[in-house]
């Protein structure tokens, strides 16, 4: 195994799709820094985020940066010098030439650190001032510097004013190994992930308008053919975990890329199908077994109900008590259900759980947050009632914001 260490070189770039002040606005969320350090850290490209890293490390805070729109690049402590985009903003460093035929000048240092060559190429001096990352530590959960970068950007400066800035910054990472059990949030969050949804929505509307639509056709209009419409609507119960899988791998996707492509849809039936067809399976047989359970109940009741009744006649309040009951005890096995189910596509193909595991983690997840997850439902049901009313503008205005608001929801529970 190589002991080179890595570096982590701020390019100053961003992805040809990104817009820059919604990066920099990633960069300041992910990194918990101020605007006015971020602004500070693109005006300086080719200075170091992160130094003596492993190259495990180093890649991983690469695809950080990348998710967000952020291009950096991965540099070994034996790599060449610093890029052009960067030659600006730092002095050159000199390079010590490969070959042993030609002997380097010689080398001297000023009392500033700075390595001096004795010919007509010298390193500027004291008096040329190096870019400074102004990357600070702060108390609200960003990472401490590691043991190597111990000190931080203080410290580097410190030992050597002229080289290269090494800012610690809080590692963050987008691949499944970063998924933690679910955390609680506030009631308040359901209305942040109904903005983030439409947030989404108004970046890609056309993506998303798109991928509803064909949802929509796939699911609905096959339950309108006379024969096969009855069993269609049964088989499309097993497979909408299967879909769901697919429209959180575009949400993902947008998440990462900023675009929204429909064939994700159907990605679910190329990644982990079985698993999702196993969750289907559960949420039809355990749809079944309610509807049995309340079928009998109600009977039941309402039979007792008239068997206990003198008057021939029936009252409305002995109609009303069967139903109310029903009613409740319906509202109490769908819910558990519903929360089983509710998350676990995406934690299937996003995070690699099984059928097993992510029923078991989507019933922590929503029991967890319990309030948010119902007010979430509520607002939204609302929002599709307005939308009908309003005729088809409203649904298409509505429907698209589903999925993206729901992965940001996964997203806060799950990862951030």
């Amino acid at each position: 195994m190589s002991d080179s260490s890595y570096s982590v070189i701020f390019t100053g770039t961003i992805e040809p799709s990104r817009d820059l002040d919604e990066v920099k606005q990633a960069v300041a969320s992910r990194f918990k820094l101020p605007a006015e350090q971020v602004d500070n850290l693109f005006a300086s490209p080719g200075v170091a985020v992160k130094q003596n890293l492993d190259e495990d490390t180093a890649r991983k805070l690469q695809r950080a940066f990348a998710a967000i729109g952020v291009v950096v690049e991965v540099r070994s402590s034996e790599a060449a010098p610093v890029p052009e985009s960067a030659s600006h903003a730092m002095p050159a460093q000199p390079v010590k030439p490969e070959s042993s035929e030609v002997s380097p000048p010689p080398v001297e240092h000023d009392p500033g650190g700075v390595q001096n060559s004795s010919d007509s190429t010298s390193v500027p001096g004291p008096a040329s001032e190096p870019p400074s990352l102004p990357v600070e530590l702060d108390e609200g959960g960003v990472e401490q510097p590691s043991q190597a970068d111990a000190g931080g950007v203080a410290a580097d400066l410190a030992a050597d004013p002229y080289a290269p800035p090494s800012a610690a910054v809080a590692e963050r990472d987008d691949s499944n190994s970063e998924m933690h059990p679910p955390k609680r949030c506030s009631i308040g969050r359901s209305f942040a992930w109904l903005g983030i949804g439409w947030r989404k929505f108004m970046e890609r509307p056309g993506g998303w308008l798109g991928l509803t639509i064909v949802f929509i056709m796939v699911y609905l209009v096959p339950n309108l053919l006379p024969i096969i419409g009855p069993l269609f609507a049964l088989l499309m119960m097993i497979a909408f975990p299967v879909f769901m899988g697919g429209a959180m791998l575009a949400a993902d996707h947008h998440h990462r890329t900023g675009n929204v492509e429909i064939g994700h849809l159907f990605q679910g039936f190329n990644k982990k199908l079985w698993p999702l067809v196993i969750i289907g399976l559960t949420y039809f047989i355990s749809y079944l077994v309610i509807i049995t359970i309340v079928s009998v109940l109600f009977f039941g009741v309402f039979g007792m109900s008239m068997l206990f009744t003198e008057d021939p006649d029936i009252e409305p309040a002995v109609m009303l008590v069967p139903v109310l009951l029903t009613a409740l005890i319906s509202l109490s096995l769908m819910v558990p259900m519903f929360m089983m189910i509710w998350f676990s596509p995406g934690l299937v193909v996003l995070n690699d759980c099984s059928a097993s595991e992510a029923m078991k983690l989507s019933l922590s997840g929503c029991w967890r947050n319990m309030l948010p997850v119902s007010l979430y439902g509520i607002v939204y049901f609302i929002l599709v009632m307005i939308g009908l009313m309003i005729l088809l503008v409203g649904v298409l205005l509505v429907l698209p914001v589903f999925v993206p608001s729901m992965y940001a929801s996964y997203r806060e529970i799950y990862l951030d």
